[in-house]
């Protein structure tokens, strides 16, 4: 009778958490080319330039063929797009942005004014536009591979791109925001664009693995110090499981061909839309629902009380 119970408990704990989704009340979405939602191409067009994401073969500014994760998570957290804010951009370090790599304060300072940020410097804007930081909203961190990508991470003096990660959850943080979700980098030396290279794929490996050791670390620090609610997501062993979840090609690019049906990556760095979904799909299951566990406690209660008294 008690696991009968249990199961009709966990039942009804389903389908409440179900229609009552998360109660997350507006996001904030800080990061680079893979989260993207077609900022890049806005600022670009802005200047006269051409997109990066040309359509086709990319669709609607992202870095993939169709809908990347962030698109997909907001939609099932049921926000209001006038509730988010999306300042992911292309190109983007956790700290300074490839694009405006050499240029002095001055031809700079343009640039950035147009959203050409890195990581940290979203957030850090953000905050000082006089941005809302919910303390119930939803604040996404992900950020580090153009650090490594680019060999940025790799030069004597470079800003640690765990730590820069770290600084971003506590600006956040400072400035009221209580609940996040911070990613891990992928493996990128089995990338398509480096998996081939005898030299920079173990040196990407390596790093990708050095960085999300650290991460995870810190962010545990960071969570116990500050009192602060971080999801994490290891997007690296994701990545690793693909075969799993029905990729049976994950070190090729599927663009320019007809099909990207079993494909995870759509072009050297980025996912197909389909291996975004698995993404947004994984994310959502670290971001707990508010009140399940409650939920199911007091469901558990009332039928065990109803089967007593029947």
């Amino acid at each position: 009778m008690t696991s009968r119970i249990l199961a009709i408990a966990a039942t009804l704990v389903l389908c409440c958490a179900a229609a009552d989704a998360r109660t997350f009340d507006r996001a904030l979405i800080v990061g680079d080319s893979l989260s993207d939602q077609g900022r890049l191409d806005a600022v670009l067009g802005t200047l006269g330039l051409p997109t990066r994401t040309p359509a086709p073969p990319y669709v609607d500014g992202r870095f993939s063929n169709g809908p990347i994760w962030t698109d997909r998570l907001i939609g099932r957290l049921g926000l209001d797009p006038t509730r988010v804010d999306s300042l992911a951009v292309g190109g983007a370090r956790t700290t300074g942005h490839n694009g405006t790599d050499g240029l002095d304060d001055a031809e700079r300072a343009p640039l950035e004014a147009l959203g050409l940020l890195g990581v940290k410097e979203q957030a850090a804007a953000f905050v000082a536009s006089g941005g809302e930081i919910s303390p119930k909203g939803l604040h996404v961190v992900w950020g580090g591979s153009n650090d490594y990508l680019f060999g940025n991470a790799f030069q004597p003096g470079a800003p640690d791109p765990v730590q820069t990660i770290v600084e971003t959850v506590e600006l956040l943080g400072a400035a009221g925001a209580r609940s996040f979700l911070v990613l891990g980098v992928p493996d990128l030396g089995m990338i398509p664009q480096s998996v081939g290279d005898p030299v920079l794929g173990p040196l990407l490996s390596a790093a990708s693995s050095q960085h999300n050791a650290r991460l995870a670390s810190a962010l545990d620090a960071t969570r116990d110090r500050l009192g602060l609610e971080v999801f994490a997501l290891d997007v690296a062993a994701l990545i690793a499981g693909a075969p799993a979840f029905g990729f049976a090609n994950v070190t090729e690019p599927c663009i320019g061909l007809a099909d990207c049906g079993g494909f995870l990556y759509f072009d050297g760095l980025h996912p197909t839309t389909a291996g975004h979904a698995v993404l947004a799909d994984q994310a959502l299951q670290v971001v707990p629902l508010p009140g399940t566990a409650v939920l199911f406690v007091s469901a558990a209660a009332l039928l065990a009380w109803r089967s007593r008294r029947g």
